[in-house]
């Protein structure tokens, strides 16, 4: 002080904070009481002795006590990832102050110009957490700045970000069928590419080919991987429907078995939306397309029932058989029907129906609906009242002492 009398002035008391009070008497961040306080450096002293250029706010003595701007490193520097993928990244030490800003930058070029990230979170702090990646090559830096300024950056990381594959389906037929049916699913295809199809959420054990066949509902998808890069992508979901088939069987309202001249109704299942197409053999029987049919001659019946989904199944088929023919031996004592023969009218009929006889023999008349319920009897009477049955097909049966006749007509 006597070399320069009332610098003293100038003095400060404060207790510095060192690296490490035993082997770094460095000072750090934290003696903030010595910030500022010192004045302009002479130009022989712009540099302290960790040689760190002296710049405001002017520090007591000859060591950097304030910011000190450092980037830290980034490890590793170079990365190779799959498009669609998020990385985090992190730098070691940076400087660590109060006040200090920290700003994750990136560039299309290596070596800059940076510009600030954007998406991913923490980008303004040491540990940064990249959006979704795109397609190509990116050069990243961690920016850190002191209040004052003072500005350094960490090393560059090279990230290089790989293509997915494509990944699409196309269905080779429609994707919506009845059960039992399929469809066809194709993947795009091309050079170094595993499949791996899923339904909904897993994967379908061996369905590894370029081609699925669906047989059953659900949403359908297909993991593409590029096997030299091992970049993977998924395709968007197909929905595949396959609708139930409708339920197909006959029941018989009476015995299958029948001489010539008789019937027998076949009664189909029914249910809401259903359709139905009867045959005889391998030939669908022309206009019968009711739930029932009632049959008059021997052969194999079938259904064919279809649903509101336009899906069919075909009822297993019933024998209907007539072994007792008129003129034949087993019939012997049966007139022939040129002898006893019935005819009837009206037909159609709205009031009463007229029944008439070859033959003045007793007899008795049943009415049948097409279920083979009897609604209306009658013996020896050729006038029968009708009025009060229901419009629709209907049966009469003459019975004489050695014969059954059966006629169909239509009530209006």
């Amino acid at each position: 002080m006597t070399l320069n009398p009332g610098t003293d002035a100038n003095s400060q008391v404060a207790n510095p904070y060192f690296a490490n009070n035993a082997t770094d008497l460095h000072p750090t961040s934290a003696s903030t009481s010595l910030d500022g306080t010192g004045t302009t450096p002479a130009a022989y002293i712009t540099t302290d002795l960790d040689c760190k250029p002296r710049t405001a706010p002017h520090d007591i003595g000859c060591y950097f006590a304030g910011c000190w701007a450092e980037g830290g490193a980034i490890s590793p520097d170079s990365i190779s990832i799959c498009a669609q993928l998020t990385y985090v990244m992190s730098a070691t030490g940076y400087s660590s102050y109060p006040g200090i800003s920290y700003q994750w930058q990136r560039s299309a070029t290596q070596g800059g110009p940076y510009s600030d990230v954007s998406g991913g979170s923490g980008a303004t702090t040491a540990n940064y957490t990249t959006g979704k990646l795109t397609t190509g090559t990116y050069y990243y830096v961690l920016k850190v700045t002191c209040p004052g300024g003072l500005t350094d950056y960490s090393n560059e990381l090279k990230v290089v970000v790989k293509s997915l594959p494509t990944a699409t389906i196309t269905a080779a037929s429609d994707t919506i069928f009845c059960s039992g049916g399929s469809v066809q699913l194709d993947a795009a295809t091309a050079a170094n590419r595993s499949y791996q199809w899923m339904k909904g959420s897993n994967d379908i054990a061996g369905a590894t080919a370029a081609s699925y066949t669906a047989t059953s509902t659900g949403t359908y998808k297909v993991v593409v991987t590029n096997t030299q890069s091992g970049c993977a992508k998924s395709s968007n979901g197909i929905k595949v429907i396959s609708n139930p088939l409708p339920a197909a069987t006959i029941t018989p309202s009476g015995s299958l078995s029948f001489c010539a001249g008789d019937s027998v109704v076949l009664q189909a299942n029914t249910g809401t939306g259903l359709t139905y197409r009867w045959k005889k053999g391998s030939n669908y029987i022309a206009g019968e397309t009711q739930s029932n049919y009632t049959a008059t001659t021997a052969g194999k019946y079938k259904v064919e029932v279809t649903n509101s989904n336009n899906c069919s199944k075909l009822s297993d088929a019933v024998t209907v058989s007539v072994p007792c023919k008129l003129g034949e031996a087993q019939m012997s004592s049966l007139e022939s029907l040129s002898d006893y023969d019935v005819s009837i009218f009206p037909n159609p009929a709205d009031v009463e129906i007229n029944v008439r006889l070859s033959s003045d023999k007793n007899f008795e008349i049943e009415i049948v609906n097409a279920l083979g319920e009897k609604l209306i009897s009658a013996r020896n009477q050729n006038r029968i009242d009708i009025s009060k049955l229901p419009s629709g097909v209907y049966f009469i049966k003459v019975f004489s002492s050695d014969k059954l006749i059966t006629r169909k007509f239509i009530k209006q």
